[in-house]
């Protein structure tokens, strides 16, 4: 994610897809006070996110939204209920 328009200028953080919808986890002080939000994938053009969904400083979360091109893009899935001890979390 390449930030414009934060205090400190231009700045650079990371995040990940959770859905096709376009929705984008990232930490909130990669984003905060930022102007313009332009999400990078590995495999195509850098898209314009065009909103914030929910932001939560004290939390240090963000999530926010971009129009994803007609083409699916690999997302990680959420779980609805949290793991129990000794749950595998990723393969």
């Amino acid at each position: 994610i390449r930030v414009s328009g934060a205090s400190d200028g231009e700045s650079i953080g990371s995040g990940f897809l959770v859905d096709q919808h376009g929705t984008i986890v990232t930490n909130y002080h990669v984003v905060e006070g930022a102007t313009t939000l332009e999400i990078s994938f590995p495999d195509g053009a850098p898209i314009q996110a065009d909103g914030w969904l929910a932001i939560s400083p004290s939390r240090d979360l963000a999530l926010i939204h971009c129009v994803l091109p007609k083409d699916s893009r690999p997302h990680l899935s959420l779980q609805e209920i949290p793991p129990t001890k000794a749950d595998v979390v990723y393969s």
